[in-house]
């Protein structure tokens, strides 16, 4: 007993033995009998409550109050948990569809058209060909200068401006040609005011590098004017880049509207939309007949009142028609709503590419923006395809899921292996089981679903 009644008084009954009691155990044990008195047959040595007076112990008031706080404060903190959880969940999945956006999104450089437009001009200035073209093979090329001979003497102005004439096989800094990007660099900052340019533009350094990168297009324009190689090549790639580059805009534009189509059908039938809105799943766009009879291809222009340099928007066969459904609406909210900013509001816009031929809604398009139109040049316009001709195959990059892909085209092409060769759709894409009803549709594009279905 003496061993115990060093840690605790005598009414202690030496429950916590060998520890320290809770002070609220102290309150709970105050005034009662010590172990001794009560419970003379108790062990002095240990002092332990025997099991048929344990529950005297938890009967006194306060302990069962106490408790039930504890269990109301483990369940305020359960529920806490629960809400914390649940909004993480929720944080996650944007943050997993944000990035499925930018993942397909490719980055672009900010361009300083009004810097570019005055590099071009200065350089073609001083060269002497500004405005000065050549005719090849149905193409119109820039022209311009050969080098200058050991005994050439330099050319000039009538005002005794010196022209000069780069050696255009030699890089950009060697010889005449780094004097020929002094001479334009002087030229530019001279003529700044004419041109509007401020700010980073009139660095030195930001001036010569527009310079270099022209200069180095120009040299790919004297050596397309010498060599037909050279000319095929170019137009090879030019053609390529044209193609992908209004896929890549028409791409941007239906991006900007995502946000308001979400709105309209709600967030939870739209999840994981940007897997649809992908460059490589556009419609692509035709400047010729490609494999279409020509006689009917030109009937049909005339009957879209397609204008003589109108692109045609070709179907992609392979589409199924819950996707074509919501890239059609898409496209008419991007009509729309021209002005909507959404994920991609830094990218220029572009005409409507299955708009009527007399639509060009990019008339009036700030010069500050890297367009056709901000540069000078008119928009096309684009009449959409006949329904049974110039629709492509499957080709380039696959379809992302399994039902992508028609099942008609699969089972009339033989393409049943390739369809069942992609994935289900994962659980939680709700937007590949989004189903857009007409009334979302412009009538050109609901009659189109109809001949596509005939």
């Amino acid at each position: 007993m003496s061993s115990v009644s060093q840690e605790f008084p005598a009414n202690s009954f030496g429950l916590f033995h060998g520890s320290v009691m809770p002070s609220f155990m102290q309150d709970v044990f105050a005034g009662m009998p010590s172990g001794g008195e009560a419970y003379p047959s108790m062990p002095t040595q240990t002092a332990w409550v025997s099991m048929e007076n344990m529950g005297n112990v938890f009967d006194v008031p306060g302990w069962e109050s106490h408790n039930r706080a504890q269990e109301e404060r483990l369940a305020q903190q359960s529920t806490q948990i629960e809400q914390m959880e649940h909004e993480l969940g929720e944080q996650k999945r944007k943050v997993a569809e944000l990035e499925v956006v930018h993942a397909h999104m490719k980055p672009r450089k900010v361009k300083d058209c009004k810097l570019q437009i005055t590099v071009k001009n200065s350089c073609l200035k001083l060269i002497g060909y500004l405005n000065k073209f050549k005719c090849i093979d149905g193409r119109k090329y820039q022209d311009l200068p050969d080098p200058l001979g050991d005994n050439d003497e330099p050319r000039t102005t009538p005002n005794n401006t010196r022209l000069w004439n780069p050696v255009w096989h030699l890089p950009v800094d060697t010889g005449v040609n780094d004097d020929f990007v002094i001479a334009v660099i002087a030229l530019i900052l001279q003529d700044a005011a004419d041109y509007a340019l401020e700010g980073c533009s009139l660095n030195e350094r930001h001036i010569r590098n527009a310079i270099r990168t022209y200069f180095h297009t120009m040299q790919k324009n004297y050596r397309a004017l010498k060599d037909k190689t050279e000319r095929q090549k170019r137009v090879k790639k030019n053609s390529h880049n044209s193609r992908f580059n209004r896929k890549t805009r028409k791409c941007a534009r239906l991006r900007r509207v995502i946000p308001r189509f979400r709105r309209i059908h709600g967030e939870t039938s739209t999840v994981s939309i940007e897997l649809i809105v992908e460059t490589d799943l556009m419609l692509e766009e035709a400047s010729s007949c490609g494999e279409a009879d020509l006689d009917e291809w030109n009937t049909w222009r005339t009957e879209q009142r397609a204008d003589p340099d109108g692109l045609e928007v070709r179907d992609l066969v392979w589409h199924a028609e819950e996707i074509k459904r919501i890239l059609f609406a898409l496209h008419k909210l991007a009509r729309d709503f021209p002005h909507d900013e959404g994920c991609d509001a830094d990218v220029e816009p572009d005409s409507d590419a299955e708009g009527d031929a007399e639509e060009d809604e990019d008339k009036d398009q700030d010069v500050g923006q890297a367009s056709g139109s901000a540069l000078g040049s008119r928009m096309k316009p684009r009449f959409y395809g006949c329904a049974d001709k110039n629709r492509l195959p499957l080709r380039g990059k696959k379809a992302p899921f399994k039902n992508c892909i028609s099942t008609g085209w699969a089972s009339s092409t033989g393409n049943d292996k390739l369809q069942n060769s992609l994935k289900d759709v994962p659980d939680g894409l709700t937007i590949f089981q989004l189903k857009v009803s007409d009334e979302h549709l412009d009538e050109r594009y609901v009659k189109h679903l109809q001949e596509s279905s005939m």
